[in-house]
């Protein structure tokens, strides 16, 4: 719980510029990218670097030194899963976007991505399983 509240601050803090007139459809691409790549292993993922990755209780970051350089979102993701139902929060200011939506067509589940300069920085994602 601590580690998902220090990401999200992360994720959150620090001043965010993007040059581009179409910022909120660079920014959805980013995050629809990533999910997308559940179903299609030959989408191209624009992973940032660094890139801090948080799903469930796998953390794929420099807890320490969130600035590392070799830290990476690039570590896989489960293939064969649909993503659907998407809706968008996009917020320009900070470039961000969280993605509600149904991991595997059926579950509960939230995607919040940061993007600089048009590439993933973080990802962190909550998923409400059944019993």
């Amino acid at each position: 719980m601590v580690k998902a509240l220090f990401l999200s601050l992360m994720l959150l803090s620090g001043s965010y510029t993007i040059q581009a007139e179409n910022a909120r459809e660079v920014i959805k691409s980013a995050g629809d990218a990533y999910l997308d790549l559940f179903d299609d292993e030959t989408v191209k993922v624009p992973w940032g670097s660094p890139c801090a990755r948080l799903e469930g209780a796998a953390y794929t970051g420099n807890k320490n030194n969130l600035n590392d350089p070799n830290q990476s979102c690039n570590v896989g993701v489960p293939s064969g899963v649909m993503i659907n139902n998407r809706v968008y929060v996009i917020d320009v200011d900070m470039g961000t976007v969280n993605i509600f939506c149904k991991f595997g067509g059926a579950m509960p589940d939230s995607h919040l991505f940061r993007v600089e300069n048009g590439k993933l920085r973080f990802v962190h994602t909550i998923s409400i399983q059944d019993k």
